[in-house]
């Protein structure tokens, strides 16, 4: 059956490690990627079902040919205040283009007479997120989580990124990351896995999510489900670990 993936987002250390994950999976007959540039790949990453856009995500309205008959959507689309270069571009990025690109994918891919949409929305998320949480970044990131099943997508799987061990250096290194990982592999080592994750793992828990749709969170507290139909399904990274174990 032919099946189509959208990323948005591809570009990112999280996202660049499931569009590889995706294009080696052979699962679809199409990917798509959307962003701000277009991404180089290995050599050895099967690229020829791969199509790259570069959109205005000010406009994202404009490309909503490039959206519709979607199966999979993958958003690993996001930055941080440090990076954003100030609050109110952080909130540009994070809250109005990934939330606008969302509904924009949402409409393109309704069917008429139908309140959820067929599409499978994977949401990369960061461990912690809380609503409730008097940290800005932590609530963004939760309020986001239920923006997707609030759009009408039909399932959601959201991933709650713990720690992220580099196996692929990024284009511009984050000394941060660099920090978490020599404080974080000892504590990992003694509480157990989860605390950190490598970045080709999480890749490959997408993967297996969006093709395996019985895949389920370890802790049925992590299982949404409205009256409607619609489910949200939360990932953490032992769970992220299991998935990607499993063959």
């Amino acid at each position: 059956m032919n099946r189509t993936a959208l990323f948005v987002g591809a570009s990112g250390l999280i996202g660049r490690q499931a569009i590889k994950a995706v294009l080696k999976s052979g699962n679809y007959t199409k990917v798509i990627s959307i962003g701000r540039r277009v991404s180089k790949f290995e050599d050895d990453i099967p690229q020829e079902n791969l199509v790259q856009k570069i959109v205005d995500f000010e406009n994202i309205e404009a490309s909503m040919d490039d959206l519709k008959n979607i199966n999979d959507v993958f958003f690993c689309f996001g930055t941080t205040p440090k990076t954003a270069g100030s609050w109110e571009n952080y909130l540009k990025i994070d809250v109005e283009y990934l939330r606008n690109t969302a509904k924009a994918i949402a409409d393109a891919n309704r069917l008429p007479n139908q309140e959820l949409v067929p599409v499978h929305a994977l949401f990369c998320s960061g461990a912690g997120a809380n609503k409730n949480s008097m940290i800005q970044v932590v609530k963004i990131k939760a309020e986001n989580e239920e923006y997707f099943t609030e759009v009408g997508f039909e399932r959601v799987s959201v991933f709650r990124v713990p720690a992220v061990k580099v196996t692929e250096q990024r284009e511009a290194p984050r000394m941060s990351e660099t920090l978490i990982e020599y404080f974080m592999t000892p504590l990992n080592w003694v509480f157990g896995n989860g605390l950190m994750v490598e970045d080709s793992v999480i890749g490959s828990a997408f993967r297996r999510v969006a093709a395996d749709t019985s895949i389920k969170p370890a802790n049925p507290k992590n299982i949404f489900e409205t009256a409607q139909g619609a489910s949200r399904y939360t990932f953490t990274g032992s769970d992220m670990m299991r998935i990607a174990s499993e063959k």
